[in-house]
């Protein structure tokens, strides 16, 4: 009878957590395609659902954030994302191959363009893809250096950086929301807020 018991409270308390947890994926998952502006209703039923274990409920109150307009928004965030995507790339690879003009066309349109061009140029083009390949290798400081080196402020790029690219965990879709969604992402960068 006691075993009867426990085991009871371990399911119920396994099905309460797994409602949590599926709760917590459906909404970093919904913000980013429109289905996170909820009215007071939809969500009572969501949680509902989750608390009844009742995923056709779950299911329906979910479908009714899908509408024409949460795909466009889904399809304009992916445009961006993939245009972040493919500049972060444009940027590493001439990073990689010391291709300063390659770089230079990899930033140009890119917000922290003017700012990057401030500090580097062709004549210490070599020392950014020194501090790159430092920071490749996990010798931080060796990078840092050399970004002070150039003159570049503590920080200053980075910043920029990470705004346009995002810095992983903390920074993510839609000005923050759905934060750490993008931990681990490009080689361990974000994807940065959606401007």
């Amino acid at each position: 009878m006691e075993k009867t018991k426990k085991t009871k409270k371990m399911n119920k308390m396994w099905t309460i957590g797994l409602a949590l947890m599926v709760l917590a994926v459906s909404m970093v998952f919904a913000v980013p395609f429109g289905a996170g502006r909820f009215d007071s209703e939809t969500k009572e039923e969501i949680a509902d659902a989750l608390e009844n274990d009742d995923f056709d409920a779950w299911k329906e109150a979910m479908s009714s954030g899908l509408t024409q307009e949460s795909f466009e928004k889904m399809q304009e965030w992916h445009e961006r994302m993939s245009a972040k995507i493919e500049a972060k790339e444009a940027v590493k690879d001439a990073l990689d191959n010391a291709d300063y003009d390659a770089w230079l066309e990899a930033i140009a349109g890119l917000p922290m363009e003017e700012k990057f061009t401030e500090y580097i140029n062709e004549d210490n083009f070599d020392e950014l893809v020194a501090a790159h390949v430092a920071r490749q290798e996990g010798d931080h400081e060796t990078a840092k250096e050399i970004m002070e080196e150039l003159g570049i402020p503590l920080g200053g790029l980075k910043k920029m950086h990470q705004k346009h690219f995002g810095q992983g965990q903390g920074r993510g879709i839609e000005n923050g929301q759905g934060k750490g969604m993008n931990q681990g992402m490009q080689n361990g960068q974000g994807m940065g807020p959606m401007n």
